[in-house]
């Protein structure tokens, strides 16, 4: 067990929670709420006679396409691929089968995500990753040489399939947003519960056909893999390193935002073109995020510690934003879907975000942990208890 935890590239003593990871997550939450907060408000949706006209509405828009859309999405799963293969070490450090242990938690977070995609929102992230995570078991043996190619191969995927689709579909003009059937949309500005939970359904089977069909599966175990990467390297990057990082982060998301209304289906000349421009764009301008941070988060602080202390909270504060947000905007809670702009929108997600990095560090001190990160390991409990003898 020894040996198989050495050559997965972690020393025994290393073997722990790494406080930088934790803070790089409860980071990306912060994300994840802006770029989330435009679809439950109705805002990413709707057409361009029915939004505020606002006249900051443009270039808050144009931001988040440049500066958070698929980069936080990218810097989680990073830390879910890293602390992947810190939970299997961790076991392996202690003489335990990570196997088992491996199985039970990417069923539970299945679970969980379901759950949470059927009652809330069908864009729900959790389930994506149990899934794509399935393989990432077996790759954990490889080099480190061959999980770069591999990660490579799979984060370019999605540009693969475009092409593959665009020869044998040919260019299309677009005929849908993407989201999933419009006819189902009324339910979430106006609808009941149960109408909610029934184009939930709808968009989440939707969901999962594009995540299959734009490679969004791969992708997301790419950066799995390059997360795992960069827990045995822990790369150092030198100051030129770090200028090209970041020219090449500014350049290539400067023409994702540029090409952020071109539909993600059918296939298309300007989708193969942003296709390819996303497969640099997400993981270097998550890389640039994460080694931009990585020092200040090295170092104690105020800030630091919140974002630590959030990052352990970090499936809690994902679901409950999804509760508040289905609260503040669906029809079957305060209603206001499709009656706020980018900015507003953007306003309440990033004020649910800092007060959920803010009081993180005092719901630790009084609980220890979240309610559905108890939850997850009850659930794991469960599965374990249910595993027949011998």
């Amino acid at each position: 067990m020894v040996e198989a935890t050495l050559q997965a590239g972690l020393e025994i003593a290393e073997v722990k929670r790494i406080a930088e990871l934790d803070g790089l997550r409860g980071f990306a939450l912060g994300g994840i709420a802006l770029s989330n907060v435009l679809w439950f408000s109705g805002y990413a949706v709707a057409t361009a006679e029915a939004r505020s006209d606002f006249w900051l509405d443009p270039a808050i828009t144009f931001a988040l396409h440049l500066c958070v859309d698929g980069k936080f999405y990218a810097l989680f799963s990073l830390l879910f691929g890293a602390s992947f293969a810190l939970m299997v070490a961790r076991e392996q450090a202690h003489g335990r089968s990570a196997k088992s242990l491996v199985r039970r938690r990417l069923l539970s977070l299945l679970v969980l995500g379901l759950a949470h995609a059927t009652v809330l929102w069908f864009g729900d992230i959790v389930s994506l990753y149990a899934v794509a995570a399935v393989p990432l078991w077996a790759l954990l043996r490889r080099s480190n040489r061959a999980l770069v190619w591999w990660a490579v191969g799979l984060l370019a995927s999605p540009l693969a399939i475009s092409s593959v689709l665009l020869i044998v579909a040919g260019p299309n003009e677009a005929t849908t947003s993407g989201y999933g059937p419009a006819a189902q949309l009324p339910a979430f500005a106006s609808g009941s519960y149960r109408e909610l939970v029934s184009a939930n359904g709808a968009f989440l089977v939707q969901r999962w056909v594009l995540a299959l069909t734009s490679g969004r599966l791969p992708r997301l175990l790419g950066m799995f893999l390059l997360g795992v990467l960069l827990l045995r390297q822990r790369p150092t990057l030198t100051p030129r390193a770090r200028s090209t990082l970041w020219l090449t982060a500014v350049l290539s998301n400067v023409a994702m935002a540029v090409l952020s209304n071109v539909p993600a289906q059918p296939p298309s000349n300007l989708g193969l073109l942003r296709d390819a421009v996303t497969c640099i764009a997400v993981p270097s301008g998550c890389l640039a995020y994460a080694s931009a941070l990585w020092p200040m988060l090295a170092n104690p602080g105020r800030v630091a510690t919140a974002l630590v202390a959030a990052g352990r909270l970090s499936l809690t504060h994902y679901l409950s934003q999804s509760l508040v947000f289905a609260t503040v905007f669906y029809g079957c809670g305060f209603g206001l879907w499709g009656r706020l702009g980018a900015t507003s929108a953007v306003a309440v997600g990033g004020t649910l975000a800092l007060l959920q990095i803010a009081c993180s560090p005092a719901w630790l001190r009084h609980f220890g942990t979240g309610p559905c990160e108890r939850a997850l390991r009850a659930l794991d409990g469960v599965l374990a208890a249910r595993k027949p003898a011998g």
